[in-house]
């Protein structure tokens, strides 16, 4: 049975999410599982993903620490859009066994339940084929389900909640509040990012440049994510689809792509690309 390196998997996931993660163990009944959490978080305020694999299948579970009272009640007191992006990525899923329970009963949507909770279960699955037992498969299922999990974690956290620390979300393009250093700034949902990320992939959406084959390890899942849609014309209400409004590009190509107001349309940069690609060769 191939092992499943949870190191480069929290990696992949720092990549897709674009915050700090650490990975650590959690014994549970007297065994042993590896868990990847928050890396600037206090640890027991906080909470963590449980990561375990047996031959037929590979789990993520949401776990609360031991005083994360405050956070679970913030989780609860999520607004509507935020339970409603819960609800998306939880239906969205193919091929993944979900399971959510509030204070220990199942609920199907949390947009749904207007009643509050102080205990709240997630659990991810994924099921194993036969043939699925090299290294590079089983990593593939374990971020499948690890992203499915943290992003279902995160989008119920307000990035004021999550970012208890000035490093926990790196700051970038998309999604929030403006900030103005040399050009506009948003911050980043880490669950739209993740899920933008996961269908379309680590390599620009304009010109093809992969971070990882180019750099090596250090590249490994950057990618920087651009508003299709400018922050600034979309509804207060709006509720992003990752991959309808979002999608990924590299530092060059985010920056040309702003560099007209408005942007450039994806398409018409693409075509710039192209053209200048002609030329050279």
């Amino acid at each position: 049975m191939a092992a499943l390196d949870i190191k480069v998997l929290c990696r992949r996931l720092e990549g897709r999410f674009g915050i700090r993660l650490t990975t650590g163990e959690k014994t549970i009944d007297g065994g042993q599982f590896d868990v990847i959490r928050p890396s600037d978080l206090d640890d027991g305020n906080s909470f963590c993903i449980i990561v375990s694999r047996t031959h037929r299948q590979i789990e993520a579970c949401f776990s609360a620490d031991n005083f994360s009272g405050a956070m679970l009640r913030r989780m609860s007191e999520a607004d509507s859009e935020s339970k409603i992006q819960f609800d998306r990525i939880r239906t969205t899923q193919e091929n993944l066994q979900i399971y959510v329970a509030t204070d220990g009963n199942f609920t199907e949507s949390l947009a749904e339940n207007n009643k509050s909770w102080q205990k709240l279960d997630i659990d991810v699955c994924q099921r194993l084929s036969t043939s699925e037992t090299t290294t590079d498969s089983i990593l593939a299922h374990a971020l499948n389900v690890t992203t499915c999990c943290l992003s279902l974690t995160l989008s119920l956290l307000t990035l004021e909640d999550a970012e208890s620390s000035d490093h926990l979300i790196n700051k970038g393009y998309p999604e929030g509040s403006i900030t103005r250093i040399e050009v506009n700034k948003y911050e980043r949902n880490p669950s739209n990012r993740a899920a933008c990320i996961s269908y379309y992939g680590t390599a620009c959406q304009a010109c093809e440049f992969d971070f990882s084959t180019f750099y090596g390890e250090i590249g490994e899942g950057y990618i920087q994510v651009h508003h299709l849609t400018p922050v600034s014309k979309l509804g207060k209400d709006y509720i992003i689809n990752p991959v309808v409004d979002l999608v990924p590009l590299c530092s060059n190509c985010h920056s040309m792509i702003h560099r007209k107001n408005p942007p450039l349309s994806l398409n018409e940069l693409k075509q710039l690309v192209k053209k200048r690609t002609k030329i050279q060769t």
